[in-house]
């Protein structure tokens, strides 16, 4: 039986070991879900105080501390998404606090106000193209870098 086994497999389980191992290497290589939480709230920071100096800064900070991207988009995202929906209705604060610890509340509800719906309705849409276009760049934290010249460009005109 261990025959027949080995004839239909073809190496999957060979090659999935493989994969596992590589998996791993690669997961220990980035810098964890705080690292990209910490550079996600300076970029927030700077965004939201229209700085767009120390929100390049930020940008080039990411892409040379190996941060994942995927990790650092979707933190920023949800932290711009949460932020967007306390602005549209106020009553969505009580139900952002069963979603995330105090800290995080705090943070967000001290940027709240600082950028109008429009503005966040602005950048969430620039962050969820630069997550879905990101793959076909050549260089990996050029979508970053265009998504947030394009947002700090948008918001000061509006200033």
């Amino acid at each position: 039986r261990r025959g027949i086994v080995r004839v239909l497999d073809q190496g999957a389980v060979r090659d999935s070991r493989r994969l596992r191992g590589r998996h791993r290497r690669v997961c220990h290589r980035h810098p964890d879900q705080d690292h990209a939480r910490e550079a996600g709230e300076e970029l927030m920071d700077a965004i939201c105080a229209k700085d767009g100096v120390r929100a390049a800064s930020v940008v080039r900070a990411i892409s040379q501390a190996g941060t994942s991207y995927d990790i650092f988009l979707r933190q920023i995202i949800r932290n711009f998404r949460f932020l967007f929906l306390a602005t549209l209705d106020a009553s969505f604060e009580k139900d952002l606090q069963t979603l995330i610890d105090a800290k995080e509340h705090d943070f967000l509800m001290q940027r709240k106000g600082k950028l109008s719906s429009d503005e966040l309705r602005t950048v969430l849409a620039t962050l969820l193209y630069t997550a879905n276009v990101r793959y076909e760049s050549p260089y990996p934290s050029l979508p970053l870098e265009l998504a947030v010249s394009k947002i700090m460009s948008v918001l000061e005109k509006k200033q």
